[in-house]
């Protein structure tokens, strides 16, 4: 379960650098129109990341409950 989800926080975090390098590349080009986007998706990734990692935290709480209660 834990690598599994590893894995996934892996290509999570490729893609999110691959997206901020896009929309880095973009901004260069036009800066003025992109710099709300970038900090809109900033601003997004972040809040998604800090709920991925709080659900991650709460799963695992349930898990080590479930195992007490059996112990």
């Amino acid at each position: 379960m834990h690598c599994k989800f590893s894995g996934f926080v892996q290509k999570f975090y490729t893609f999110t650098m691959f997206c901020l390098l896009s929309l880095f590349t973009i901004s260069m080009k036009c800066r003025a129109q992109t710099q709300s986007v970038i900090q809109r998706g900033t601003a997004i990734l972040l809040n998604a990341t800090r709920h991925s990692v709080a659900d991650n935290q709460q799963s695992h709480y349930t898990e080590q409950r479930i195992e007490d209660d059996y112990s």
